[in-house]
């Protein structure tokens, strides 16, 4: 709640009170957004049913050398690269990734999103911290551009700190990219149970777990084929079925 405006939030609260107990269905996108909507909203449980979200079929399709070298040469990306994708703002938490940078050797930042005030507070912070220089801000990047950056990056860091979901966790998956996220919430519920998970604040297990992951060549693979299948979960045509489904019931 600290993170919105009083008036917003009495105003998004009223609103979605009246939504939830006028509707006949309510779908909700995760399990943890169900169990929010019951605490919350005191919604009977009988009327929720979950959904989940896909992502851009783009994501997941191999890009080739030639492809992926030219992306690289647009965004002078000499080094290899830790990926974050997520308006840059301070529910996204993109300041923790900043902070444990200067502990991660011989990886730059790519950090992906629309930019908002917190993004001078990044600059601020990484110029302080020494790197600046390391970190590129892109935003408004087509679709096949950031699935090319999803398979070059060497690990995806999503420190988020609340989501209704996370689809940039299942971009990530798709793409075959490890990811290291926060712990709690939805998180395990979207990346599942071979992600790496941390406390989304603290710094050096976040620069600990990049480390690790750069480190052991077997760790990453693991992450990234588990992954992989784990996401087929979220195939589109499941998801359509289901909804196809609950339409018809109603």
């Amino acid at each position: 709640p600290k993170l919105y405006r009083p008036a917003d939030r009495i105003s998004y609260r009223k609103k979605m009170i009246h939504s939830c107990h006028d509707a006949k269905q309510i779908v909700a996108i995760s399990e943890q957004t169900k169990k929010d909507l019951i605490q919350f909203l005191s919604v009977s449980e009988e009327k929720i049913e979950v959904l989940y979200q896909g992502c851009h079929r783009e994501f997941g399709k191999k890009q080739s050398e030639t492809e992926l070298k030219a992306l690289r040469e647009e965004f002078g990306l000499v080094k290899n690269f830790i990926l974050s994708v997520g308006t840059l703002e301070k529910r996204k938490n993109q300041e923790s990734i900043v902070r444990a940078l200067p502990m991660i050797n011989d990886l730059d930042l790519v950090l992906v999103g629309k930019q908002s005030s917190y993004y001078q507070r990044l600059k601020k912070l990484a110029a302080k911290l020494g790197v600046l220089k390391r970190i590129h801000f892109l935003e408004k990047l087509p679709t096949k551009q950031l699935s090319g950056l999803y398979q070059m990056a060497e690990v995806f860091v999503y420190p988020s700190l609340f989501e209704g979901f996370g689809i940039p966790l299942i971009e990530a998956l798709k793409s075959e990219c490890p990811v290291i996220t926060s712990s709690g919430g939805v998180f395990a519920e979207t990346a599942g149970p071979d992600s790496m998970y941390i406390n989304a604040t603290d710094v050096d297990a976040l620069a600990k777990g990049v480390n690790d992951i750069l480190a052991s060549k077997s760790l990453a693979h693991k992450m990234t084929s588990a992954g992989k299948e784990y996401v087929q979960k979220f195939n589109e045509k499941d998801i359509g079925e289901k909804w196809m489904s609950l339409y018809q019931r109603l």
